[in-house]
């Protein structure tokens, strides 16, 4: 067996246990482990460990994991710092698989005391067969197991891996992404990786049929040449977005606090992510839409993009944001502007591109022109709807009852109708610019979520993530690698 083989067999089996041992459970956190591991239906066995309980939940405790008559794969180590190297050897002692220590104070600390503790942790697992995944760090996440750091996880299994050095930052992710319906196939906290790192993670996902898209929030490899050498075998095969912590000075000072993170300069990241082929983001919002983007769109054929929108004065913000993130606004061909002169009012629009449409915009025949029109241009590779919610919403004050929904129905209509033709390729991405009516918006932003159209904050939200996805399909024709579009 080769060596990536063997790496995937063993974090497969952390991500699919047949038992788990939770040591330290208590009353005090509500049993939070326990409810983390029924909440999404884990079905393997449950071994929790603290001698002054006796069942909790319906599940029998036990004084020691060396009480445990069954064998244990994964062993979530949840006791006082002082505890955790005896832990640890106890779980050596019954050969657990993987140890997650959740408990923290070890380098991210700072202090001498916290990493010769880590140190000795490292030095404990020497030569056998217990890993460790921490310490200071939440663990697995894996719908189709079951297993779980939050009970509140969605049970839906996805195709996003998603690797992450900070506990909260992934309990952040998994909870906002479900709310868009983008679920995950497996997640791993890893904190201050004392041992697997996250150049392991990314190999395994690398490998992992059930993963097309790799997120990751780091702060600090541990070591950098695996770390850049695991994304430069990745990226040729599926795309891998990271969101570093820690790269401004005061960042930096608070990664070393978190995770005993070493900072990286700016200049020497960018070099190294960009030289690996994965995609740099700088917020949490841009990962999501990152993500979201590749998720439920087909890879563009270039980088031209046709904007709808109802006044020229945000037409002209959306071509500038359009601009900055390296895409182009084309010109409409000469059959569309004759097509769209027969439907949409000749006063006070643009029948080029951005195409503004003013009072044509609340017009359903203009609209459905107008969209089909975008999707047979031959200009086109892109298309950027942006919804001013504040008209749609206020017709209703003027006796026209639930324009919205007719409105709604027709754009999703006729995106419906172009995606029913074999050849049409072009991405659709809407947008939701803040302004009123924010209750509104976030549910009319599931209405397309819902028919797998990735719904944005604002255009230059939408713009921003269709350019990584174009810079990705890109990036694999140079190597030579068949993308579809």
């Amino acid at each position: 067996m080769n060596d990536d083989k063997k790496l995937y067999e063993t974090i497969n089996k952390y991500f699919h246990p047949d038992s788990v041992a939770i040591i330290g459970e208590t009353s005090r956190s509500g049993f939070f482990w326990i409810r983390n591991m029924i909440s999404i239906n884990y079905m393997g066995k449950i071994f929790p460990i603290n001698p002054k309980y006796k069942s909790a939940l319906g599940i029998k405790f036990f004084p020691s994991i060396l009480d445990v008559p069954d064998k244990i794969d994964n062993a979530i180590i949840a006791v006082p710092r002082k505890l955790v190297l005896k832990t640890v050897e106890q779980c050596i002692d019954k050969e657990v698989n993987v140890c997650i220590i959740f408990s923290s104070g070890f380098s991210e600390t700072g202090t001498a005391e916290g990493i010769r503790l880590e140190n000795e942790l490292k030095e404990l697992i020497k030569g056998t067969k217990t890993r460790i995944v921490g310490p200071n760090c939440l663990g697995f996440y894996c719908p189709e197991s079951g297993i779980s750091f939050r009970p509140d996880f969605p049970s839906n299994s996805g195709d996003v891996g998603f690797i992450s050095q900070s506990g909260g930052n992934a309990i952040s992710l998994g909870l906002r992404c479900s709310t868009f319906r983008l679920y995950f196939s497996k997640m791993v906290s890893f904190g201050n990786a004392v041992d697997l790192t996250a150049a392991d993670f990314i190999n395994y996902f690398r490998m992992d049929k059930k993963t097309k898209y790799i997120g990751m929030y780091i702060e600090g490899p541990r070591n950098g040449h695996e770390f850049f050498e695991a994304i430069r075998k990745t990226t040729p095969v599926k795309p891998v977005i990271i969101l570093k912590g820690g790269l401004t000075e005061s960042g930096a000072k608070a990664a070393q606090s978190h995770t005993g993170a070493i900072s990286t300069s700016i200049k020497i990241w960018d070099s190294m992510i960009h030289q690996s082929g994965a995609i740099p983001v700088y917020s949490f919002d841009e990962l999501v839409e990152s993500l979201l983007i590749f998720h439920y769109c087909r890879y563009p054929r270039g980088n031209n993009v046709g904007l709808m929108a109802v006044s020229g004065g945000s037409s002209v913000i959306n071509t500038d944001a359009c601009a900055k993130f390296g895409l182009n606004i084309p010109k409409l061909s000469t059959k569309s502007i004759e097509k769209l002169k027969q439907t949409v009012q000749s006063v006070g629009i643009n029948i080029t591109n951005p195409l503004d449409l003013a009072g044509s915009y609340f017009d359903l025949r203009s609209l459905r022109s107008a969209l089909s029109t975008l999707g047979e241009d031959e200009n086109i590779d892109s298309i950027i709807i942006e919804v001013a919610i504040q008209y749609i919403y206020m017709t209703n004050r003027f006796g026209i009852e639930d324009f919205h929904e007719v409105f709604y129905k027709t754009i999703l209509g006729e995106i419906r109708k172009l995606r029913k033709e074999s050849q049409f390729k072009k991405p659709i991405l809407v947008a939701f610019p803040p302004t009123t009516f924010e209750e509104e918006r976030i549910w009319d932003r599931l209405r397309f979520i819902k028919k797998h159209i990735p719904a944005f904050h604002d255009v230059a939200s939408a713009a921003r993530a269709l350019s990584h996805l174009y810079w990705y399909k890109k990036y694999r024709e140079q190597l030579g690698k068949k993308i579809e579009e």
